[in-house]
């Protein structure tokens, strides 16, 4: 059994079917062309040659693409690491965007306060839930400390990723590099 195909298209016209009209370059193939068409792996494509549908197997990566890939893959750790959790004196504290954003205004606000002094609201001593669960009461100087650990482990975070960037590139083989390890502590691996 026979179907047809569209090299202008891509598809297949089945003879068993009616259509009002075909593509110009319409041509009919043995179906197990039709067969090894559908059996083609992601990123394959379709040809025609000497009459015939041939699948035309995707080419292999570069190894500029295979290093664009993995440094996109050692990107996203990066940017995980970086918003997952800060130590400083002993207390786990949030660091994503939303939390950086409340300790640099509560940060500014202490910028006249002591160290040993208390951060009030409404003149009462914040108390700041941690990761763990644990509420800890502010004072200025654990706010700047806290501001302080955030921007140290972003560079550190930002230095480990060039670093494996660097070793990823040097790497004979770019995807099976491993970059697990050489990161900054963070909470969820502590």
């Amino acid at each position: 059994m026979n179907t047809r195909f569209s090299k202008q298209t891509g598809c297949f016209y089945p003879l068993t079917e009616n259509y009002p009209s075909l593509p110009d370059d319409i041509i009919e193939v043995p179906f197990e062309d039709y067969e090894a068409a559908m059996a083609r792996k992601p990123g394959d494509t379709l040809d025609v040659i000497n009459g015939r549908v041939v699948v035309v197997l995707k080419p292999e990566a570069t190894l500029l693409e295979l290093r664009a890939q993995t440094w996109g893959e050692i990107k996203v750790e990066r940017d995980r690491r970086s918003e997952a959790g800060c130590l400083v004196a002993g207390n786990w504290f949030h660091n994503d965007l939303k939390s950086r954003t409340q300790w640099e205004r509560m940060a500014n606000r202490a910028t006249t306060l002591e160290d040993a002094d208390p951060y009030l609201v409404d003149g009462e001593q914040v108390a700041w839930k941690t990761m763990s669960g644990a509420f800890v009461p502010l004072t200025a100087g654990l706010i700047r400390q806290v501001v302080d650990a955030f921007e140290v482990q972003e560079v550190a975070t930002f230095k480990a990723a060039e670093t494996h960037r660097a070793k990823m590139d040097a790497a004979a083989d770019p995807v099976a590099y491993d970059y697990s390890s050489g990161w900054p502590d963070i909470f969820d691996v502590v």
